[in-house]
């Protein structure tokens, strides 16, 4: 499954090259909106591993979807509340979009961030899946997200706290105490989130999730990292209100 992903990642890379680096026209962006609308949170895409003592990773569907369950309802509260009461904010599943067009959009989003540093594809499109979805649902822009993580098993976390101890001794005895010892598993996550105008396809806004925001099947850690990646939102009430 995750080679398939990598390999559909590829493939849209391909396809967005054209359009990637295309810098915004001038008045492209539809912020503020001028009217009430409808913003469409696109079903979070969150994937989940796991890591053993013996180093075999292993990808967790269940872990996922508990966290996507997870994370859904805090993701729509935070959006509501930026974007005020005139506006309807509702998850993609419950608008009927196309499941297909979904994982093609979620495609994109990720190829278009392997191509650039993330905040640089502001301005970049995702193309007309983007547009169908807003048309499908009667949505004028969209929120996406994407979170991926790894969650050691108590093995591993017994097998690297202890090759860092070691680590630590060596330096000390070797190096004077010369700071040279990493956590091999660190960095092994990665979120990041984006506002589409469905009219065009174009990313209005992104933003890069901070390290350490923990497992999304917690409740408490959903919350709080649905918080944090819409904190920097621009303004979503629509003009006047």
């Amino acid at each position: 499954m995750q080679a398939s992903r990598l390999i559909g990642i590829a493939l849209v890379a391909v396809l967005l090259t054209g359009c990637a680096t295309a810098p915004r026209s001038p008045g492209s962006s539809r912020l503020p909106m001028q009217h009430p609308y409808r913003l469409l949170l696109v079903r979070p895409d969150i994937q989940v591993r796991e890591l053993t003592a013996e180093g075999a990773l292993s990808f967790k569907v269940e872990w996922a979807d508990a966290a996507r369950m997870a994370i859904t309802g805090p993701l729509q509260s935070a959006l509501a509340t930026k974007a005020g009461p005139v506006v309807e904010v509702i998850g993609s599943e419950q608008a009927g979009a196309n499941p297909a067009q979904v994982a093609e959009l979620h495609l994109r989003h990720d190829a278009l961030g392997q191509m650039m540093p993330r905040p640089k594809t502001v301005g970049g499109s995702l193309g007309d899946t983007a547009v169908e979805i807003g048309k499908s649902t009667k949505s004028d822009l969209l929120f996406i997200m994407h979170a991926d993580y790894t969650l050691r098993t108590a093995g591993r976390k017994t097998v690297i706290g202890v090759g860092m101890v070691g680590c630590a001794v060596l330096s000390a005895a070797l190096l004077g105490g010369a700071d040279v010892c990493a956590d091999p598993d660190a960095g092994d996550e990665s979120a990041f989130a984006s506002l589409i105008d469905s009219q065009t396809g174009e990313i209005l806004w992104t933003t890069v999730g901070r390290a350490g925001f923990g497992d999304l099947r917690r409740d408490g850690k959903a919350r709080k990292f649905a918080k944090v990646l819409t904190k920097k939102l621009p303004d979503l009430k629509p003009a006047g209100q």
